[in-house]
């Protein structure tokens, strides 16, 4: 779901932490298969014959490329929720996570205090 409808119904601190939790289960993803890696390159042994040596080597390889796409979710999703925390504060009186979305744009949404009502962009 996109940031800007979720951030309306759950609210911000909500999203946030739920944004925290789910890039550190990407990067729990990523250290599994890192293990998972280093378990088959010890049990493999080249002196086999590569019909026993394959199902070894696929393990290695698909545990890699989920490692690096586990690895790329991480810090998509933490740079996302930093962005957003960023700005995420009142300028004009300060006030955390007080605010009503307006408009939605891909990356960014138009939000209003719901102290002071004045306006920025979030994102």
């Amino acid at each position: 779901m996109e940031p800007a409808r979720t951030i309306g119904k759950i609210g911000f601190r909500r999203w946030y932490e739920r944004q925290l939790i789910e890039a550190h289960c990407w990067l729990v993803t990523c250290l599994l298969c890192a293990l998972a890696i280093a378990v088959g390159a010890e049990l493999a042994s080249f002196r086999r014959p590569p019909a026993e040596l394959l199902p070894t080597l696929g393990l290695i390889f698909v545990g890699g490329l989920i490692c690096v796409h586990a690895l790329r979710r991480f810090f998509a999703q933490l740079q996302q929720a930093n962005r957003m925390a960023e700005t995420s504060a009142c300028r004009s009186c300060g006030v955390y996570d007080s605010f009503r979305v307006i408009e939605e744009f891909p990356s960014r949404m138009r939000v209003r205090c719901r102290r002071c009502d004045s306006e920025w962009m979030l994102g």
